[in-house]
């Protein structure tokens, strides 16, 4: 009876250590499937932020470079205009000095001109005297022979 009885209780013991175990070995089981899924959620929600990380950093670099393309765009363009300005600078110097090179041979023409109206006055008034001098001359020879013929 005695040994029985202990068998009983030896298998009984074996029996609810085992069930113990089972439990334990399902609970710790179970607590590493939680762990997994808390893992694969935290892995998501590392996703998650690394994802917004990278579309914050792409957003940055998209803004940095639209910044970069405008201040390009207006170099660019003071550059032009500079460039227009230069040119615009250059052709009213060029047109400033056509300007002077006309009046210069203007004033060149006009001065020639007087020239050759003064040298006209000289022959004029030489030509003038010449004739005077020969009226004077008939004159005083008309006055030469009036006195012979008397």
């Amino acid at each position: 009876g005695m040994a029985d009885s202990a068998k009983v209780k030896n298998q009984a013991a074996r029996t609810v250590t085992s069930a113990v175990r089972r439990a334990g070995n399902r609970k710790k089981e179970n607590a590493a499937a939680t762990v997994i899924q808390r893992n694969a959620r935290g892995m998501q929600g590392r996703k998650k932020v690394e994802t917004i990380r990278v579309r914050k950093e792409e957003e940055r670099k998209e803004e940095e470079e639209r910044r970069e393309r405008e201040r390009r765009e207006r170099d660019e363009k003071k550059q032009r205009e500079e460039q227009q300005r230069r040119e615009l600078e250059k052709e009213e110097a060029l047109r400033q000095q056509a300007k002077e090179m006309v009046e210069d041979v203007i004033l060149a023409a006009l001065m020639e001109e007087e020239e050759r109206l003064k040298a006209l006055e000289r022959e004029h008034e030489r030509q003038s005297k010449t004739d005077d001098n020969s009226a004077i001359e008939t004159e005083e020879g008309k006055n030469t022979s009036e006195e012979k013929n008397r």
